[in-house]
């Protein structure tokens, strides 16, 4: 499999977006937010993991 730029940005994309969700979920300790609030947190670090998929299969 040959990897594209557009590979390699969307790849680089859903990693940072990734990493930025999880890092808000586990930084949330003493903060008090609505359950969207915590939800848009999870989804955040679900999208990041899709767009790593993305650009694993878009060839």
């Amino acid at each position: 499999m040959v990897f594209h730029w557009f590979n390699i940005v969307l790849i680089a994309i859903g990693i940072y977006v990734a990493v930025d969700g999880v890092a808000s979920v586990l930084v949330k300790h003493g903060q008090y937010h609505n359950v969207w609030f915590d939800g848009e947190r999870y989804v955040r670090a679900l999208a990041g993991i899709v767009i790593i998929i993305l650009g694993i299969a878009v060839t």
